[in-house]
C-alpha cells in the first residue's frame, strides 16, 4: 500500500495535553509529522491520515522523546488552544463602549 508523509510546524500559545499522555505540555513550536496511506479504489487518489509523532522537549538532557498521537487528537489539541487565545483576547480586551441614541432633555 502506498505511503507519504509530510512534516508543518505548529506553534502552540499555550502549554496542552493530547491523547493519554499524563504530562501537560509547554507552549512552543513543534514539528508534527503526519503518516497517510492511499485509500485504493477511487477514482482519484485520496489519503487518510494514520498517525501523527512529534518530539517532546527534552526531559532529562541528553534524552529524545517522541509522542504518537491520532491525527483527531492534534486537530483537537490545536481547537483548544486557539479557543483559549480567543477567549484570552477577550478578556482583556476593552468593553465597546455605550453611547446613547436618545437626545437628552434639557
Amino acid at each position: 500500500m502506498a505511503s507519504r508523509s509530510h512534516s508543518k510546524a505548529i506553534t502552540f500559545h499555550n502549554e496542552f495535553r493530547v491523547g493519554g499522555f499524563k504530562k501537560t505540555i509547554p507552549a512552543g513550536t513543534y514539528l508534527f509529522t503526519t503518516e497517510e496511506v492511499l485509500l485504493e479504489g477511487g477514482m482519484t487518489p485520496a489519503y487518510r491520515r494514520t498517525q501523527t509523532t512529534f518530539q517532546l522537549p527534552p526531559g532529562k538532557p541528553g534524552t529524545v522523546e517522541w509522542l504518537t498521537i491520532s491525527p483527531c487528537e492534534l486537530d483537537a489539541a490545536i481547537l483548544r488552544d486557539q479557543a483559549r487565545d480567543s477567549a484570552s483576547r477577550h478578556k482583556h480586551e476593552a468593553p465597546p463602549s455605550r453611547q446613547n441614541s436618545m437626545p437628552r432633555s434639557r
